[in-house]
């Protein structure tokens, strides 16, 4: 019998960790900028040219915490044109057309929040490090597709977040209320 020393005292894979790990980091392939990363000379005609990626990762509090106080004044003229864009987007789901004025405001807000995301995508991108002026860059660069799909992922990363968050608050308010029922106060 063969016995290797260190086998034993390796240890086990923590699943909780890497599923951590998992949601909070992606890769993102951009196919549209495979164009700029050719490959020059004789070998051209042997390598495939590969497809740029970016990595993601979620925000961290400070992050978001920071972003928010960045973009105060953008947030709440965003929230003072939320009952409009509710309308808008109702509108959009029931395939009524636009008025011009109803596209205006749609552009508005787009206009408002793109800043914010574009700050968020430079705080999110963990390889290579980008800047703010660097994003914007990458996206006027990108494709619509690639474009979309990655405002799609960072807001898909950032819901995630406040989803869970708002879980954990409707916990802790389920807590409260029930150890209150036992102590007899009225709610």
């Amino acid at each position: 019998m063969v016995r290797v020393t260190g086998q034993l005292d390796a240890p086990l894979v923590d699943m909780g960790a890497v599923k951590q790990d998992f949601w909070e980091r992606k890769t993102i392939v951009l196919p549209s900028l495979s164009r700029l990363n050719k490959s020059k000379g004789w070998r051209s005609w042997f390598t495939k040219t590969q497809s740029p990626k970016i990595v993601v990762r979620r925000l961290k509090s400070s992050q978001w915490e920071e972003i928010q106080t960045d973009f105060a004044a953008e947030r709440t003229k965003l929230a003072k044109l939320t009952t409009k864009l509710r309308e808008i987007t109702e509108k959009i789901n029931n395939f009524k057309p636009l008025s011009s004025d109803e596209k205006k405001i749609m552009l508005h807000a787009n206009q408002l929040a793109q800043p914010m995301v574009y700050s968020m995508i430079s705080k999110m991108t963990e390889e290579p490090k980008m800047v703010y002026e660097d994003v914007v860059i990458l996206m006027e660069t990108l494709d619509d597709y690639d474009r979309q799909t990655l405002i799609g992922l960072v807001n898909a990363m950032s819901s995630n977040k406040a989803s869970a968050l708002h879980a954990l608050h409707q916990e802790r308010s389920a807590e409260l209320s029930k150890i209150k029922s036992e102590m007899g106060i009225q709610v």
